[in-house]
């Protein structure tokens, strides 16, 4: 800690800091994509390990061209207005909600430099999904551009052409290769507005309700739901969170209609004296098997270490069902555009040279 910041982190420091985002009046919004609050995450993981002060920080982050307004808030609000970090972070809304929470936490009970770490990963780990999901979808929009406007621009040009067919056909391609280059700056756009969607946004937290729905393509997501919720849940127990407030904070964090919102069964269990994995049975989002490994962690005095292992593990799962997940939706989409190409093109030799049907 350093001698002559005030504002220096010290993990020795407990001071009872209310859980409930609700206890800080929230200000303002600062959105941050997921690239910039896996950097962010990481600078103060670095910095508060090393023991490093607010201003510090600050003046790093000034450097490394963060966004002045997520810089000037939180400088204000940690050194102006005397708030702890977490305080802060809840007070002007940087990151999403169950990371705000999670980090009020880990501020009372010592842990932020390791709480950072985790979110950094998961803030990093999202951001290479969506950059690998617009790798694998540029061969299909390229697919999309050639066989649904340069292919049936020219082939029908080249048909009725009568004259300088040449000319014709060289004009037709032009244009049909204009249009596809507005077409892709297009969907550039799109993916760029997509990628930097803050961490925190009703556009995100929509589109992810109903992609976890769909059976085939939601593998990955509820995968990683589950993976989330053994992350959270063993890092809220660690925080001294009781139970009840760890089990929802993590159920919350995983963002799964399959189990946010279903925990009021194994609340009640646990009420009743229910042993952990009997409790956390009535929530149909989890597997068995984390069930039955947190059974055996609690009964062996070994919690964290089995909620560690099933978060690794899930996580790891995911990333191979959202590489399948990928691969196959590629090589379909694919499938069915040489298909649709071909029969575009029968159909267009059919109409052009008004074949009987």
């Amino acid at each position: 800690m350093s001698g002559h910041d005030p504002h220096a982190y010290d993990a020795s420091v407990s001071y009872h800091a209310q859980v409930e985002e609700q206890t800080v009046v929230r200000e303002a919004s600062t959105p941050l994509p997921d690239d910039e609050a896996a950097k962010l995450c990481q600078l103060f993981a670095e910095s508060l390990q090393s023991g490093l002060g607010y201003e510090r920080i600050f003046s790093f982050m000034e450097r490394q061209k963060f966004d002045k307004k997520v810089i000037g808030r939180l400088r204000y609000a940690v050194t102006e207005r005397g708030d702890r970090l977490g305080e802060a972070f809840a007070r002007i809304g940087l990151l999403d909600a169950p990371a705000r929470k999670l980090i009020l936490v880990a501020e009372e009970q010592g842990a932020l430099p390791e709480t950072f770490r985790q979110l950094g990963r998961v803030y990093e780990a999202s951001y290479k999904r969506k950059k690998q999901v617009f790798y694998g979808l540029i061969e299909v929009f390229i697919l999309c551009c050639l066989g649904g406007i340069v292919f049936p621009s020219v082939f029908v040009t080249g048909i009725n052409a009568s004259g300088n067919v040449q000319g014709s056909i060289f004009h037709a391609l032009f244009i049909a290769l204009l249009q596809s280059v507005v077409v892709l700056c297009f969907m550039g756009a799109v993916f760029y507005y997509w990628i930097n969607l803050p961490v925190d946004s009703v556009i995100r937290r929509f589109t992810h309700n109903v992609w976890i729905r769909i059976p085939f393509l939601s593998e990955p997501t509820r995968l990683y739901a589950v993976a989330t919720f053994c992350r959270y849940f063993r890092q809220s127990i660690s925080s001294g969170i009781d139970i009840f407030r760890s089990l929802n904070l993590a159920a919350e964090a995983s963002d799964s209609p399959m189990i946010w919102g279903r925990t009021a069964k194994a609340e009640a269990a646990i009420e009743r004296g229910h042993p952990l994995d009997e409790a956390l049975g009535t929530i149909p989002g989890l597997p068995d098997e984390v069930v039955e490994f947190i059974g055996i962690g609690e009964e062996t005095g070994r919690l964290d270490e089995q909620l560690h292992h099933m978060e690794e593990k899930y996580a790891e799962l995911s990333d191979q069902a959202f590489e399948r997940t990928i691969t196959a939706t590629v090589y379909i989409v694919r499938m069915l555009l040489i298909v649709g190409i071909i029969g575009g093109a029968l159909f267009l030799v059919t109409h052009s040279l008004k074949l009987p049907t």
